[in-house]
């Protein structure tokens, strides 16, 4: 039978953890999770980013996390924890779920994703075109 990509943000959904704009922010600040923005690079160029964030598009995302990865990002770790979001939360409970299957243990999706943060008035980073 086939799958649609709702069936699998909902089978995502039912692993990884969801949290507010107030959740996030609280771990983020008090429990020293990063935020990574997982749309892509125009978008994040369009709109900006939640600040401090690490930017690694859902494209690269795996080869980013991925210490064996000739394109492995050193900002990773498996011992760091992690709060992922995109535009409006579905491609962030994919990624969050790949991120567990590959062996990060403390990660969690943004409920509404960038928009329900800038919608909540919390800070932003402007990325121009020449930085991450």
């Amino acid at each position: 039978m086939k799958k649609s990509v709702q069936d699998y943000m909902l089978m995502a959904s039912d692993q990884v953890k969801g949290v507010s704009v107030t959740e996030a922010k609280r771990l983020a600040q008090h429990e020293g999770f990063q935020f990574v923005d997982v749309r892509g690079r125009h978008e994040v160029l369009a709109s900006g980013k939640i600040k401090d964030a690490i930017h690694a598009s859902r494209g690269m995302l795996e080869f980013l996390i991925d210490a064996d990865s000739p394109y492995y990002d050193k900002r990773f770790s498996e011992d760091k924890k992690y709060i992922v979001y995109c535009g409006k939360g579905g491609r962030s409970v994919l990624a969050a779920q790949r991120m567990q299957e590959m062996g990060y243990a403390q990660v969690r999706s943004l409920n509404g994703g960038f928009q329900s943060w800038r919608e909540a008035d919390q800070p932003t980073d402007v990325l121009d075109s020449g930085s991450d």
